[in-house]
């Protein structure tokens, strides 16, 4: 058997690290005989891809191959068989035949190059295995990229292009959600793989008290302050003016830190309005703890009494995961659909909630469905949906409402800071918050044992072997199948957009 993996790029991200991982996690398998020979095709741009990596591999024989046709869309959009061609002629260079070769393909569906889902139906009529695996989906509150699609396809053939369906077509996902959105859509079971990411160990930390030394020259953070960190680049739905209400409502002298700023520029906007909100308020929050001049990654753990995340959304959920391993406890907001996972395994976490409760007074009923219709209906609108009906608003509003109270991760940022501002200068708003949030800002103390049982259970179940292990079954399982004839029912893609438009998922920080 033959493995192809073909992504837009090898640039820093999340998916040019799943990749790694997986060569990784393929080479960790008990091999007899001949190496896997694996090709990667990408479309040029690799700043982020660990040039070391064919050093840590024994057992997988690894090729790179930029194939411009592949990165993503410029204008006017590449014919399918342009790309497909070249791709072909790789192929053929390597000897690589159709019933012998598994392509896995990452994010094909996602937008960013439309040429793509063409090119790999003319590629499974050849022959080829395909797994497809989706870590975001076009229709998750990225409208530009779902209309692009439906222009190059045609709202009609949108199911076909992006969801095709065929016995050696199979799709792989990160976790249970997505299976349940592909399912309901149509997907058959029977090709669709649960394949959640690896967690590598980070090895060992750096020792804590240079990492706390490092942090009080850097940052001027005491030597008994706690410090609180939230691993992330603070997009708008990583929820950062949730982390800054959390450093503000803290039991002890706390400094919050996130480490990186985002690189999108209209992301960023969101962001300097929180350093400016932080500044105002005197708050106790670093911004950019992990940029250039700051502490690396690996300190910035080792110098941390407790892991945040205030996340409204997520994909595979990484940050419920990689706390446990470096030995410290995990704090902020829980997503179920994410972390049912991680339970479902026996991961417990004690210290996450679901809700910050608000006062629905605080921001005003009105001013907050006001905004939510606006905001939704023109979410809708951006893909090319029809309006709510005005009768059915009232009960949206009201299922976003529990015992008088919002869910602070619901408001849009202007909301955000309203309470904020409030919770920082009136004695009284911090102290109702914290009655009706009693585990927000609290210490909770060490909790040992529940950081052991949660590193040993992710070190089993999430390990590289574990992933290897999984990868190499579906990829048993892609190649065996026999190309047939018959075309099994389409799926349908107006589901997927459905489930991810939804007016009780919605938030308005994903506008």
């Amino acid at each position: 058997m033959n493995i192809v993996i073909l992504h837009y790029h090898l640039n820093r991200g999340g998916v040019t690290r799943v990749i790694a991982n997986q060569l990784l996690a393929l080479d960790s398998l008990p091999r007899a005989g001949e190496s896997q020979r694996v090709a990667v095709l990408y479309g040029g741009r690799d700043a982020g891809w660990p040039g070391d990596i064919g050093n840590q591999l024994d057992k997988i024989e690894l090729s790179l191959h930029a194939v411009e046709a592949l990165d993503y869309d410029t204008q006017p959009i590449a014919d399918p068989a342009s790309l497909a061609n070249p791709l072909r002629t790789i192929f053929s260079q390597l000897g690589f035949h159709p019933d012998e070769t598994v392509l896995h393909v990452h994010n094909h569906s996602l937008g960013k190059n439309a040429a793509l889902p063409g090119a790999l139906q003319l590629l499974a009529d050849d022959g080829f295995g395909l797994l497809l695996q989706i870590h975001d989906f076009a229709e998750d509150f990225r409208p530009g990229n779902y209309l692009q699609l439906c222009e190059t396809f045609g709202h009609d053939h949108i199911s076909e292009a992006l969801y095709p369906q065929a016995s050696r077509i199979h799709y792989a996902i990160l976790n249970r959600r997505d299976q349940a959105v592909l399912e309901a859509a149509g997907v058959d079971r029977s090709r669709l793989h649960f394949l959640p990411n690896s967690v590598p160990s980070p090895g060992e930390l750096p020792d804590r008290d240079d990492a706390r030394r490092k942090l009080r020259e850097t940052f001027g953070v005491s030597a008994t302050d706690r410090y609180v960190l939230y691993p992330v680049r603070g997009i708008r739905r990583k929820n950062v003016g949730e982390a800054l209400l959390w450093s503000l409502l803290a039991d002890e002298a706390t400094t919050t830190a996130i480490t990186l700023a985002p690189l999108n520029p209209v992301e960023q906007r969101a962001y300097r309005r929180w350093q400016k909100v932080a500044d105002d308020l005197n708050a106790p929050f670093l911004f950019g703890s992990g940029e250039a001049g700051g502490l690396t990654f690996e300190e910035n753990v080792a110098a941390a009494d407790l892991m945040l995340t205030t996340s409204v959304a997520e994909g595979f959920g990484m940050v419920y995961l990689e706390s446990w391993l470096a030995g410290r406890r995990l704090t902020g907001r829980n997503l179920p659909e994410i972390t049912v996972d991680f339970t479902d395994v026996g991961i417990e976490f004690p210290d996450l909630y679901e809700r910050l409760e608000v006062p629905i007074d605080w921001v005003g009923r009105n001013q907050f469905a006001e905004t939510l219709q606006s905001k939704l209906t023109g979410a809708l609108k951006s893909f090319g949906l029809p309006p709510i009906e005005p009768i059915a608003w009232d009960g949206i509003v009201s299922r976003k409402i529990h015992n008088g109270c919002l869910d602070f991760g619901d408001l849009d940022e202007p909301m955000q800071e309203q309470v904020i501002r409030r919770v920082a200068t009136v004695a009284a708003a911090r102290t109702e918050l914290l009655e009706r949030n009693p585990t927000i800002g609290a210490s909770g103390g060490e909790n040992a044992t529940v950081i052991e049982k949660n590193r040993q259970i992710i070190a089993q179940e999430f390990s590289l072997e574990q992933s290897g292990r999984r990868l190499n079954e579906v990829y048993q399982t892609v190649l065996p199948a026999p190309k047939m004839d018959d075309v099994p029912i389409p799926m349908d893609a107006k589901q997927v957009l459905n489930s991810f438009l939804d007016p009780a998922r919605y938030r308005l920080i994903r506008d």
